[in-house]
């Protein structure tokens, strides 16, 4: 299959499902602003109460993204699922902590090498060849890390070998990835260029397209 075969395929999964995905996505926008709004808020009046309170919807949002991507995996197996009971599906919540333990691991990571970067930039590098590191860093490290999630999901690692397991997967199809890259940039900035319009299309795609992207990549590894 081709890329454009790939999108076509997600395409139709995505049919009679695209509604009831921004509406289990409603809450998650709330929290997100929510969190927004206490940051900008506590940036000139310090309370502990408010980051506490930003601790916990981060965490409730990590809850719901790891949904996200389980609505993803079910709907590029074909199987039927109801949207908001995927995304907010308490009974998952092993799979939220481990999602939650991969984003600190992946922070960790990113900031070890900024910080080792920004070294070189203090003592050898010239400013501007440090900035652009600093982007293929961050970049090749979250990228890297895309099939973390339906790793979890899967249960075929320990969370905490879940980033590992993803930059493994994607040695067995790296044209593949890459293409799935390039396409994942030209939907985001058509979206964009269209004020958003085909972002209602375009987001809940993605999710079953990378999906689809993992369940073959794995398939691979094991053959």
């Amino acid at each position: 299959m081709t890329i454009i075969d790939d999108i076509r395929h997600a395409y139709r999964l995505t049919v009679g499902y695209r509604w009831n995905f921004w509406l289990a996505c409603l809450p998650l926008l709330f929290l997100l602003t929510a969190s927004q709004l206490i940051t900008v808020h506590t940036l000139h009046n310090p309370s502990t109460s408010l980051n506490i309170l930003k601790i916990v919807i981060q965490a409730i949002i990590a809850f719901a993204m790891i949904g996200l991507y389980r609505f993803g995996l079910l709907r590029a197996r074909e199987q039927a699922c109801s949207v908001f009971r995927t995304v907010w599906d308490v009974s998952q919540w092993r799979a939220g902590l481990a999602y939650i333990g991969v984003s600190i691991i992946l922070t960790a990571i990113v900031t070890l090498g900024v910080l080792l970067i920004g070294l070189l930039g203090h003592y050898i590098l010239p400013r501007n060849v440090v900035v652009v590191l600093l982007l293929l860093y961050s970049l090749f490290i979250f990228l890297g890390a895309i099939f973390a999630p339906f790793i979890i999901l899967d249960g075929r690692l320990p969370w905490y070998k879940a980033v590992f397991g993803s930059f493994v997967l994607i040695r067995y199809g790296f044209g593949e990835f890459a293409q799935l890259v390039v396409v994942t940039l030209v939907m985001l900035i058509a979206s964009v260029a269209t004020l958003g319009i085909l972002f209602v299309w375009v987001l809940p795609m993605l999710f079953i397209l990378t999906s689809g992207m993992y369940l073959r990549l794995l398939n691979r590894a094991k053959g």
